[in-house]
């Protein structure tokens, strides 16, 4: 039986590529399908590349970042790019080199491989898909860069069907729409770089002539050098993590509590459950801000960016205006997502979704049992809320 790894979205994080490398580094792997979106920035992208490069079980898929790079070398084409992102684009080609830039440049848009007699398909996201996630041509569409138009059923040459969607972390079968005698596996092995919770995020297949055998695998980081390499090496860079919002967050992983509202956007005023997540939220609030001595909060995703990401120290005023003037004119919560920092710059709570989830990180047994207990103390818990620790 034969072994193969996916991976998606290293975004410059070369922790996260060593602690992935680190997981497998005892299994024997086939191949390692690298579905784009290598760099976020300049920083590492050389020694995120070398490994890419060198290692011959890596198979390496340009993600839209990487094209938009190549957009910007071909002086005859168009782009599009804004000043501040091609300038971006512009330093890692300039950290990089002639000699590693003519090697990117060979790297495939999709390919298809075959292995251990499965027959796999594996291409990168374009970021401005949109995606139906019940119809399997709206998936592929995500890897087809051409405006070409594939036939349903030639899909279902394929065993395999990979691609590299940010954020997203799941895996699919399809069968065959007519005769139902074949069937394809869609898988996407969500992001490297941390994107959820201090966590890498990546996908096993071990290939077997009967059933295969597919882990989705969340290993935890359980550190935080990534975010002091950044803030070492480039200020603008450190605040790039606030566009990602979790990636900062890497717990001590003694307890970590991840609590969900059952309902979406739960600071609406027909929420009938509106008072009791504002004491929910407040409670919170609370139970951390102790030991918080800056926050940070992100509008990108509600449409203001000319705020931003913004991160400011956890005053007695701030406080007052988190815990009081959260919810918008609307009735929406204030920001996107939002977290509260220790002294380290590790992330004790955090919420997103405009307030829909939160995690609470690095608790010990009676501060974890302390909230559980008021959870469920909450009038209509159950029909609320539901958590789990992780």
């Amino acid at each position: 039986m034969k072994k193969i790894a996916v991976i998606s979205n290293i975004q410059s994080n070369l922790y996260a590529l060593e602690k992935f490398l680190e997981y497998i580094s005892d299994q024997p792997m086939e191949h390692i399908f690298n579905l784009g979106n290598f760099f976020d920035s300049d920083l590492f992208c050389c020694e995120i590349f070398d490994i890419i490069s060198s290692d011959s079980r890596f198979i390496n898929i340009l993600g839209e970042k990487e094209r938009k790079m190549l957009k910007v070398l071909n002086k005859n084409e168009e782009n599009e790019l804004e000043d501040d992102e091609k300038k971006k684009i512009l330093k890692v080609i300039d950290a990089l080199g002639e000699e590693r830039v003519n090697i990117l440049k060979k790297f495939p848009e999709k390919l298809e491989i075959e292995c251990d007699h499965k027959k796999i398909y594996a291409g990168a996201d374009t970021t401005e898909t949109y995606v139906d996630y019940g119809c399997s041509e709206k998936k592929i569409a995500i890897m087809l860069l051409e405006k070409e138009v594939i036939d349903r059923n030639d899909l279902f040459r394929y065993d395999y069907i990979l691609y590299g969607y940010h954020g997203l972390s799941e895996m699919e079968y399809f069968l065959e729409p007519l005769y139902k005698d074949r069937e394809t596996c869609y898988i996407s092995p969500g992001n490297l770089y941390m994107q959820r919770r201090g966590k890498i995020q990546f996908t096993i297949i071990e290939l077997s002539q009967s059933n295969d055998i597919i882990q989705q695998n969340n290993i935890a980081m359980g550190n935080n050098k990534i975010i002091h390499a950044i803030r070492n090496r480039n200020s603008d860079a450190y605040q790039e993590l606030f566009k990602y919002g979790e990636l900062n967050h890497v717990s001590k992983m003694e307890g970590d509590l991840n609590i969900h509202c059952v309902i979406s956007e739960p600071f609406k005023f027909h929420s009938q459950y509106r008072e009791q997540y504002i004491e929910l939220w407040r409670k919170l609030i609370d139970f951390c801000e102790k030991e918080c001595v800056r926050y940070y909060t992100s509008n990108l995703i509600n449409g203001d960016p000319e705020l931003g990401s913004q991160e400011r120290d956890w005053t007695q005023e701030e406080r007052e205006k988190v815990k009081v003037d959260f919810i918008d004119k609307d009735g929406n919560f204030a920001w996107h997502e939002m977290g509260l920092l220790d002294k380290n710059g590790e992330i004790l709570f955090a919420s997103c979704e405009f307030g829909e989830v939160y995690w609470l990180n690095g608790l010990d047994k009676t501060q974890v049992q302390e909230i559980i207990d008021y959870l469920n103390t909450l009038p209509n818990s159950r029909k609320m809320i539901f958590y789990r620790l992780e």
